[in-house]
């Protein structure tokens, strides 16, 4: 069972509602249908296999509720380790491995010293890609 204010979990890191939750997740498939051409027929298409598959969170960190500014500092340092992180939401479902391939965040709300009121990110993903089933 996931903690509570869990959302979804990278490897080690959390994306939960009480630091830096999202609001919108994406998820995307390709499938390769090469196409064949033939001689006085239609071109025909044939499945070679599944193409890529790419992930995308939006989210925000609001710092003054104890989060800090930076958090998705910790999510370049996995995607820094060139390792494949495996990707599964609060309810049991496990996307597979992915790889970080971008980590975006814009700092908004500025204070007097500096710090943000809020920090809106998104993180893209893609799909490892295992050779094997």
């Amino acid at each position: 069972m996931a903690k509570i204010g869990v959302q979804i979990i990278l490897s080690g890191f959390i994306f939960g509602i009480d630091d830096a939750g999202y609001e919108k997740l994406s998820r995307s498939s390709n499938y390769r249908w090469p196409a064949q051409n033939r001689i006085q027929h239609r071109v025909a298409h044939q499945f070679v296999g599944e193409g890529n598959e790419a992930i995308s969170i939006n989210g925000y960190i609001h710092p003054e509720m104890g989060v800090g500014m930076y958090k998705l500092d910790d999510l370049r340092a996995l995607a820094a380790g060139g390792q494949p992180h495996i990707v599964v939401t609060m309810h049991g479902k496990i996307f597979g491995k992915f790889v970080i391939v971008s980590v975006k965040d814009d700092f908004s709300g500025l204070l007097d010293d500096g710090k943000a009121r809020r920090v809106d990110f998104v993180v893209e993903l893609k799909r490892y890609g295992e050779d094997g089933a």
